[in-house]
């Protein structure tokens, strides 16, 4: 027992180690730079950040219907970057449906997110995409990038304004 006891007082006794001399010292998680958002990977990297610059979908108004919820912030950046205004619907559509149609008929474009959504949403959105005649793209992926290059491929080939 008495061992015992003297290892911990010799442990109780140690100072601790001076820092090591030559090496910098490293910064913590807390303390790390912050990371740029608009990095390579980044959906809206490759567009330019002056103000004038020539946006995609300039002033057009894109339906979201579907996707992840926890992602909704994540689509209206995306199409926010990209110079248009978004909507956004679950795809829920239990009773009612009329939210859904007037979202529809009030867009220039329905993006349809196929892998999480319900067949009647699917039927009543291209349904009511041909009665107004909007641009209807289904995205089978729900991430932020895929809506980007939806979008931008969505935008080039949209007709112009009528002169």
């Amino acid at each position: 027992m008495a061992r015992k006891n003297s290892r911990k007082e010799n442990q109780s006794n140690l100072s601790p180690a001076p820092p090591a001399v030559g090496r910098p010292k490293t910064k913590g998680p807390a303390e790390a730079a912050p990371r740029p958002q608009n990095g390579p990977g980044h959906p809206g990297a490759s567009l330019p950040s002056h103000p004038l610059a020539k946006m995609p979908l300039s002033g057009k108004t894109v339906a979201i219907v579907g996707g992840l919820d926890r992602l909704q912030t994540s689509y209206t950046d995306c199409v926010t970057r990209l110079g248009g205004q978004c909507m956004f619907h679950t795809g829920k559509v239990k009773g009612s449906c009329r939210r859904l149609k007037q979202m529809v008929a009030g867009a220039d474009m329905v993006v349809f997110m196929t892998s999480i959504n319900s067949h009647n949403a699917l039927s009543l959105v291209k349904d009511e995409c041909k009665r107004c005649r909007k641009q209807f793209c289904p995205l089978r992926q729900t991430g932020s990038s895929s809506l980007h290059k939806a979008l931008t491929d969505l935008s080039a080939e949209a007709p112009g304004p009528a002169l």
